[in-house]
């Protein structure tokens, strides 16, 4: 590294040397760019910086790209999440395994994986071992393209949705069902966005 500065071109005339704070589009520091970064470092955006920017990028609910963030982040409440703020059980009521986590509920109970092979997913993203889920569903990035992806998340959400039907009110659809319903979901969204016209015009701007 030190070859690479000595090796560094000078300009009499270029501009002078200063400071700059990587972590804000300015360059200058601030506390809050500073408690924001270290926050953000903190809920681990760094390793998956790519990962935080596609989903809000998809194409699809507002709804279903918020259920992302709080996947991505393990916030939504399973029973091992519950159990680590309060007393309860932690097994999963649908299938009895012995611990329900969130890659549990999205990836290995029975009908999660029906749903999961009956919309095709590659087995290779079925079988292998995660510790936490934005490394499952990065590597599905890998191999999806952004409607893909889309759809594949809009079905995680239904997933989730039936999984709390049966926990609150004791009823489970067939997986067939549960497919259809958000396969029907994303092509009403699509289908609203190219006929309806937008809330607001879309105005060129000036841009230099």
């Amino acid at each position: 590294m030190g070859d690479q500065i000595c090796k560094m071109l000078i300009f009499v005339n270029g501009p002078n040397d200063r400071r700059v704070w990587f972590h804000n589009p300015y360059g200058f520091y601030t506390s809050k760019s500073a408690y924001s970064w270290l926050l953000l470092k903190q809920v681990g955006f760094v390793p998956h910086k790519l990962f935080w920017k596609t989903i809000w990028k998809l194409k699809t609910l507002p709804k279903i790209c918020v259920f992302s963030w709080r996947v991505g982040h393990e916030l939504l409440p399973t029973n091992v999440k519950i159990l680590s703020i309060h007393q309860a059980f932690k097994e999963c009521l649908r299938c009895g395994a012995k611990v329900e986590t969130l890659i549990h509920t999205l990836q290995d109970c029975p009908t999660t994986r029906a749903i999961l092979v009956l919309s095709g997913l590659d087995n290779k993203l079925l079988v292998r071992d995660y510790s936490c889920w934005i490394d499952w569903i990065k590597d599905v990035m890998r191999v999806f393209y952004m409607k893909a992806v889309a759809n594949f998340i809009m079905m995680l959400w239904n997933s989730w949705y039936n999984r709390n039907n049966y926990v609150f009110r004791g009823k489970e659809d067939e997986v067939r069902v549960i497919w259809d319903r958000a396969k029907t979901l994303c092509q009403d969204f699509r289908i609203h966005n190219l006929v309806n016209k937008p809330v607001l015009p879309i105005t060129p701007a000036c841009k230099t």
